[in-house]
């Protein structure tokens, strides 16, 4: 993933934030984290790769 891809969260962060929610990523680490910021106005810092898919709008 880079900055500025359009993600949606997957169900194995549903506690956090509903599955499905669709967020942008703002900032990328090397270790795989990173910062999205959620349509809803949430930013969370999270894993990226396991929790997210990369979506075409």
């Amino acid at each position: 993933m880079k900055t500025g891809d359009r993600v949606m969260s997957l169900p194995v962060i549903q506690e956090i934030v509903p599955s499905g929610s669709l967020g942008t990523v703002q900032e990328v680490y090397s270790d795989g984290w990173g910062v999205v910021k959620f349509d809803d106005g949430i930013r969370l810092l999270i894993k990226l790769n396991k929790n997210f898919v990369v979506v075409k709008e």
